[in-house]
């Protein structure tokens, strides 16, 4: 089942990710949904009611936003950790397929304060009178975090994708993340990191790209991860050249496999270790 938008509209971010980010939201599906609309499909219940099975304290604030003291949440790696408090005007809301259910997938990420929260939940739409909470985790592994384009495993199986950076002055750290419900749980099934270095005279940017690949055999598809990395020349005044580079484009792909064992995406090759110098692996 591909994504269908519940309602969309236009979205502008105001971070260091710039249109590249907004894009990324937008081809994942994004759509902003306000607290006070109803669920389609029942009657009388809005988003308020789904957002209180995760924050249970919501409630309105000045100017249409809500505001919440928060709530202890898991990280996608398994530990717990108190959210802090925030406020928030809008969720994004996708229709999601897993486990070979039609599901609701509800993105909570529009907090002001708290550039380390972005929460994932995923609701049973089937349960009577009220969609009903299978899972809530806190995805958010650096300050600022997007949702990617999600992978469409089988007909049945769709894998979220999640990217979370931290822009500093001469480097960007980004991770991105695959995560799936499993057993009931959201969980990480592949995490990798790229960068962004941007030193005097010379930048190199790690462009990250995952697709699905036909995997005979396996319980979902392989995973092919392709980092192109980018040398860019600055015409600038240095005392001293950052980096010794030269311009070039090159591009890193590997190949994970799902690890039905440990119920987890494994890495068949190891060719991001070819990349720059004091990127992360």
């Amino acid at each position: 089942m591909m994504l269908k938008l519940l309602r969309a509209s236009a979205f502008v971010l105001a971070a260091a990710s710039g249109v590249a980010g907004a894009l990324a939201e937008e081809e994942a599906g994004l759509s902003e949904t306000r607290i006070d609309w109803e669920v389609p499909g029942h009657p009388g219940v809005t988003y308020e009611t789904l957002v209180k099975q995760v924050l249970p304290d919501l409630k309105p604030g000045a100017e249409g936003r809500w505001t919440t003291e928060g709530a202890t949440l898991r990280k996608t790696e398994g530990e717990a950790e108190p959210s802090g408090p925030g406020e928030l005007g809008t969720v994004d809301v996708y229709d999601f397929r897993s486990g070979g259910r039609d599901l609701t997938l509800m993105v909570i990420g529009d907090f002001a304060g708290q550039g380390y929260l972005h929460i994932v939940a995923v609701f049973d739409p089937a349960a009577n009178g009220v969609p009903k909470l299978i899972d809530a985790v806190n995805v958010g592994i650096d300050r600022l975090t997007l949702t990617r384009p999600f992978q469409f495993l089988t007909g049945d199986e769709t894998a979220l994708v999640f990217d979370s950076s931290y822009p500093a002055l001469e480097r960007v750290d980004t991770a991105t993340q695959v995560v799936m419900l499993l057993e009931g749980k959201l969980k990480h099934v592949l995490l990798e990191r790229t960068n962004q270095l941007m030193g005097c005279g010379v930048h190199v940017d790690q462009i990250p790209e995952l697709s699905p690949e036909p995997d005979p055999g396996a319980a979902y598809p392989a995973i092919s991860y392709r980092v192109v990395q980018e040398v860019r020349l600055i015409d600038e005044e240095c005392d001293a050249p950052s980096v010794s580079a030269k311009a070039k484009s090159e591009t890193f792909t590997d190949v994970f496999h799902w690890d039905a064992a440990a119920a987890t995406y494994v890495a068949a090759t190891d060719n991001r270790a070819g990349r720059a110098t004091g990127t992360a692996p």
